[in-house]
């Protein structure tokens, strides 16, 4: 999967409160770690993109 090939970026018109999940999920691509507090922050984001995914 390319970075152009992620759930975010099959969205045509991302949210802005999804849009943190975009970079997040590039620089977990490419190696970048991050705190635990900050990927808790993100894994809940993404939770929240996944129902917003199901109910549109």
């Amino acid at each position: 999967m390319t970075d152009s090939d992620t759930p975010y970026s099959r969205v045509r018109k991302l949210p802005k409160q999804f849009r943190p999940l975009q970079a997040w999920d590039a620089e977990r691509r490419r190696g970048l770690v991050h705190t635990p507090e900050y990927d808790a922050e993100m894994g809940r984001l993404e939770e929240e993109f996944r129902h917003w995914l199901l109910g549109r």
